[in-house]
């Protein structure tokens, strides 16, 4: 178990219900302990309720996605619990900081970087028959029959595909595509074929940020290169 960074104590209050709206129902607290001093964001978590422990997500701050700028909220979403709750006393220890708090252009983004929070989560707290969850995929979400077509997307919208997915910018993106055309991928559907296949290979394969991008370390992405070498020659 790791360390506790504070410990907070609420009593469950009905709040707005925006979390079930998007599928990630959480419980919003009054506190009953003096108000931490921690920075806003969202935080691994370990819950008890009448003796039993849980984990979970925590989201200290305003809301600033649904434009909710009013005081400052507290909510926990336990994992794999749905029971009503309201009024029951929670003792939430925080374990460790996931990321801040931003603001996301649409619920769609903000269910997108949910996701991999609480994937993130589970793997810290190494839960047993932890299942990964399953995020609408990027051509769901935006109208596209099936993911073949991706590699088909206008530029703009091909490099947004790959901020989205995979969270690199517009200038990394240009390195790996330069990369594969001067490696000898001039045809360009078959070139984001390889783009694709080498950002999902990293992808799984290198830390991410809890802001969802891939942590490319100081030797960049020529050692990623290197290493993507090694593996398509196995």
């Amino acid at each position: 178990m790791a360390s506790v960074l504070s410990t907070v104590e609420g009593v469950v209050i009905k709040g707005k219900q925006l979390g079930r709206t998007i599928g990630f129902p959480t419980a919003n607290l009054s506190l009953a302990s003096p108000t931490p001093r921690l920075k806003h964001g969202v935080y691994g978590v370990s819950v008890t309720l009448s003796a039993k422990q849980y984990y979970g997500i925590m989201n200290i701050g305003i809301r600033p996605t649904f434009h909710d700028h009013g005081q400052i909220s507290y909510e926990v979403h336990l994992f794999d619990f749905n029971q009503d709750i309201y009024h029951e006393l929670l003792t939430v220890d925080l374990h460790f900081f996931v990321r801040k708090e931003i603001s996301f252009p649409d619920k769609d983004e903000l269910v997108q970087q949910i996701y991999r929070d609480v994937e993130l989560v589970r793997n810290r707290f190494a839960l047993p028959g932890t299942k990964k969850s399953q995020p609408i995929l990027y051509w769901e979400r935006r109208g596209i029959p099936n993911q073949d077509e991706i590699p088909h997307l206008p530029d703009f919208s091909f490099v947004q595909f790959c901020k989205e997915e995979f969270g690199v910018n517009r200038g990394v993106y240009n390195v790996i595509d330069s990369w594969f055309y001067h490696n000898g991928s001039v045809d360009i559907l078959k070139r984001r074929n390889k783009i694709i296949h080498f950002l999902n290979y990293m992808y799984h394969s290198k830390e991410i940020k809890s802001n969802g991008r891939m942590k490319i370390g100081k030797n960049g992405l020529s050692a990623m290169f290197d290493e993507y070498l090694n593996y398509v020659r196995i």
